[in-house]
């Protein structure tokens, strides 16, 4: 019975600005070019936003390592050279988060709003015990 469930809100995006996160979930998935992503899942701490979700990935495609290493470095791994790069590196982390609020355009034309994580948009991270 759906009848008593509010979801009014629950679609909108964040307010620009930076969250102080946990990694909740990582998933591993592959690119359309056959790449290993990883589909980041992080929950927002505190204030008026808390419990809320962000959502961003990671590639460890030849054009997108620039970029996975900046985060993995600002999210506490050592990427001063090789990297056993697996999902439990980063899990239950907690760090900041900046995101902004972007445009996109659907299929039907229709324009809609979502979060980006800034390219190199996490800092502060706090390491969970026991990794």
């Amino acid at each position: 019975d759906f009848s008593n469930v509010d979801t009014a809100g629950d679609h909108e995006p964040l307010p620009a600005g930076e969250y102080r996160c946990r990694l909740e979930d990582v998933r591993v998935g592959v690119t359309k070019t056959g790449d290993e992503r990883w589909d980041l899942r992080f929950k927002v701490l505190d204030g008026r936003q808390q419990g809320r979700i962000i959502f961003d990935n990671l590639a460890f495609s030849h054009a997108a390592l620039k970029r996975t290493k900046l985060v993995l470095d600002a999210l506490g791994v050592d990427v001063s050279g090789s990297v056993d790069a697996e999902p439990r590196i980063i899990s239950g982390v907690v760090c900041i988060v900046a995101i902004v609020v972007e445009a996109y355009c659907l299929p039907s034309g229709d324009e809609r709003l979502k979060n980006k994580v800034l390219f190199n948009g996490y800092s502060g991270a706090e390491l969970p015990p026991f990794r």
